[in-house]
């Protein structure tokens, strides 16, 4: 099966992100026939994709993702595209003959175009570089900066002239890029970074071409523009890519390069560009004589920081204290320093479990419930700890206690403790101990739940068909129709009325006439929804909208 025609559906500008995302090995097949492809793709997001085929042609594509949700052909579906025309290719030998004979093609030209380069004349060469040049920047750089040492202040003007006029193009009279423009932009100012970069990088020009990475960064983090997309991390992650090689390089002055970090980090402090240049600048600037300036940099960056990326800086200021030597001493006095934050004690606990030092743990818990009284948050996730450590370290009725204590001081959100403690206690005390989870205020949103495990199925049912939401009945409508067919066949009728009575778009009549073929297992389930269908008909003879979308369902 070879998928034909497809590329069209889509612009250029998606096709081409689609195809990079493919060759990134982002995209992953789930299950794949002649009838459909249907595959993840990993963006900002997982992404779930499925296209439809009929006679090796695309019939429909479908996308969560934002961009699709408003009925445009997106790039997961493009890469999905592109990997499953690469998965069929593989297998077919005839594809194969034709790309091997394209490859000769391709050889046979090369071969042609150096024999015809070899008999011009010197002056011919000339004349055709220099035309060349004057109509390709690419190709008056790969000529020009041969021998330099250092790019001249006019190609330095023409990047920031260039990378001005794509945002200009981008923008709107108030300077917004909307969503719409966004993946256009940051598409065209990678390419530009890549072709501009590429002579730069063949004449070793490494301070120059870290330059140009930090004027396409600067350029997109510096701007107002619809990132719903994701596109601010894709120009990201290609100037992280050119980092990652140049920082290291032989000709890298990382003084120099530590002093741009710190002045993007000053002047993006608390947006996106921020959260990209700290990894960087952790993991690839390794010249220990640089470290006390990172150092410093952090605690200046560590006074104003907020709580939310405290942790992180402070945790990578310890990491680079023992990088450069400091002693335990050291360590331990400057994270006293931030005791009355939680995460600092966080840390001791883990360090104290992992080493199972199970006393110096529980004293630990006590003196952060005293900290923290004020943070119920924080109070239930020291209770689940203290569960954790009582399990580990004994004895049985302490832990039996605090599962107690947890379950019933601070909302579930799950039979996880609940189970545990019917499996601890004795069989005569659960009786007791479940009527009190019924009417314990943290333990109502597990009500279902137990009367599920319970096989209290009766009191469900009666439940469910005195109340007004029907999204119970949907989670718990497996279970209840093997013992009560007819009732949940009713109620399901019911809920189904009230929901067709109250809609008034198509989406949510075609929503609700399809969930009429629910009704099907049920005993008499088609002739109940035919009767229902029959209702609304009379009932509603002026919704058009509604009265197409029954027309859709077989009765």
């Amino acid at each position: 099966m070879k998928i034909t025609d497809w590329k069209k559906l889509f612009a250029p500008h998606i096709l081409s992100r689609g195809e990079e995302y493919y060759e990134s090995e982002l995209v992953e097949i789930e299950a794949m026939d002649e009838q459909s492809v249907e595959a993840t793709v990993e963006g900002t997001d997982t992404y779930s994709v499925e296209i439809v085929l009929k006679n090796n042609r695309v019939v429909q594509m479908d996308c969560d993702c934002p961009y699709a949700a408003e009925g445009n052909p997106c790039k997961h579906m493009a890469a999905v595209l592109f990997a499953a025309n690469e998965t069929e290719s593989a297998e077919d030998p005839l594809v194969e003959c034709i790309t091997k004979r394209g490859q000769e093609k391709r050889e046979t030209r090369d071969t042609a175009l150096a024999k015809a380069i070899g008999a011009l004349s010197e002056e011919q060469l000339r004349l055709l570089l220099t035309d060349a040049a004057k109509k390709h920047n690419d190709i008056w750089d790969r000529i020009t900066l041969i021998g330099k040492k250092r790019v001249d202040a006019s190609v330095r003007n023409r990047w920031a002239a260039d990378l001005y006029e794509m945002t200009c193009r981008a923008s709107d009279r108030h300077g917004f890029i909307d969503y719409y423009h966004a993946s256009d932009y940051t598409s065209e100012l990678c390419t530009y970074l890549n072709e501009a970069i590429a002579p730069l990088m063949e004449n070793r020009l490494v301070m120059d071409a870290f330059d140009l990475v930090g004027m396409v960064f600067a350029e997109a983090m510096s701007q107002e523009i619809d990132d719903s997309d994701g596109e601010l991390d894709y120009v990201a992650s290609r100037c992280q890519e050119y980092w990652e090689v140049l920082i290291p390089a032989q000709e890298a002055d990382q003084a120099k390069m530590l002093d741009w970090f710190q002045s993007q980090i000053c002047r993006f402090s608390g947006d996106v560009g921020e959260g990209v240049l700290w990894p960087v600048l952790f993991e690839y600037f390794t010249d220990p004589k640089l470290l006390p300036k990172i150092l410093a940099m952090l605690d200046r960056q560590i006074k104003s920081a907020n709580k939310f990326t405290l942790e992180h800086l402070v945790s990578r200021r310890i990491a680079l204290m023992k990088q450069i030597g400091a002693s335990d001493v050291e360590v331990h006095a400057y994270r006293q320093t931030f005791w009355k934050h939680s995460f600092i004690r966080k840390q001791e606990l883990d360090r104290l479990e992992a080493e199972k030092q199970w006393k110096e743990a529980l004293e630990l818990l006590r003196e952060c419930e005293g900290m923290d009284a004020e943070d119920r948050f924080l109070l239930s996730e020291y209770s689940s700890r203290r569960i954790r450590i009582l399990k580990e370290s004994g004895p049985e009725s302490a832990w039996v206690s605090a599962l107690q204590r947890h379950i019933f001081g601070f909302p579930q959100r799950d039979m996880t403790y609940v189970s545990e403690l019917k499996q601890a206690v004795p069989a005569e005390q659960w009786p007791q101990l479940l009527q009190q989870l019924f009417e314990n205020e943290y333990t109502r949103t597990l009500r279902r739940e137990l009367q599920l495990s319970e096989g209290m199925l009766e009191q469900m049912m009666t439940e469910l068909e005195a109340s007004r939401y029907s999204y119970e009945l949907q989670k718990y409508e497996k279970e209840l129709r093997k013992v009560y067919p007819e009732r949940v066949r009713d109620l399901l009728l019911k809920h189904l009325d009230s929901q067709m009575r109250q809609a008034s778009t198509r989406s949510a009549y075609a929503k609700t006439a399809q969930e009429l073929k629910r009704l099907y297992g049920y005993p008499e389930g088609r002739e109940k929804a035919a009767e229902l269908a029959k209702a609304w008909r009379r009932d509603f003879p002026r919704r058009s909208a509604m009265l197409d979308e029954l027309k859709k369902v077989k009765m």
